[in-house]
């Protein structure tokens, strides 16, 4: 098993990799102690979908000391499922404290984030990831900063706004910050403000 890294530590990745038969079953009984954790699965046997659903299953080809081709495809993909399972994936996010998630983007910067349903607020920020996509459908909601005082909130713009690429910068600048906008994640596509997920 691996456990993969991530900034939350109350609740951690983990990719539980086993073949087929008895190894599988070695792997279930171990599933009480990963309570807590989000769990990725990888195996050989398609009907282990079923054994751990909803979770998420990978399979990869299986293999043998004597065949090093299929090998070295399953090594390949176990690299391709430790990516998958790193990334964020985004459907509900209403956004929260301004200086929290700036704390969080900074700190993991090189983090993939796919945005697949609402984003608001400062779940926006998540446009200044160099690793960040988005599904055309995904909702993305701008706004300007709610603070304690008029001179608070001033004081917070430009900071949201270098979260921004162009053209989102200057459009929350100029319009963005006083009032509520909901862009669709074709749009944010199309002006280049992040690239589509694949």
């Amino acid at each position: 098993m691996l456990t993969l890294s991530r900034s939350n530590p109350s609740r951690r990745r983990v990719l539980a990799v086993a073949s087929g038969g008895g190894h599988w079953v070695q792997l279930m009984r171990l599933r009480p102690a990963l309570d807590g954790t989000e769990i990725h699965y990888a195996t050989v046997d398609p009907s282990a979908r079923a054994m751990v659903a909803p979770a998420t299953v990978h399979l990869y080809p299986d293999a043998k000391k004597d065949t090093l081709l299929r090998m070295a495809l399953a090594a390949l993909a176990l690299v391709g499922f430790v990516a998958s399972a790193q990334a964020r994936t985004v459907t509900h996010d209403p956004g929260g404290v301004i200086s929290d998630r700036l704390t969080y983007v900074v700190g993991n910067w090189y983090e993939e984030v796919r945005v697949t349903g609402f984003c608001a607020s400062a779940c926006t920020f998540y446009l200044a990831m160099p690793n960040a996509c988005t599904t055309k459908k995904a909702r993305w909601l701008f706004h300007g900063p709610k603070g304690d005082s008029a001179k608070d909130e001033a004081d917070w713009v430009p900071v949201i706004a270098a979260m921004y690429p162009e053209p989102v910068k200057t459009a929350f600048l100029t319009d963005y910050q006083f009032r509520e906008v909901i862009l669709s994640g074709a749009e944010l596509i199309r002006v280049g403000a992040i690239r589509e997920c694949d």
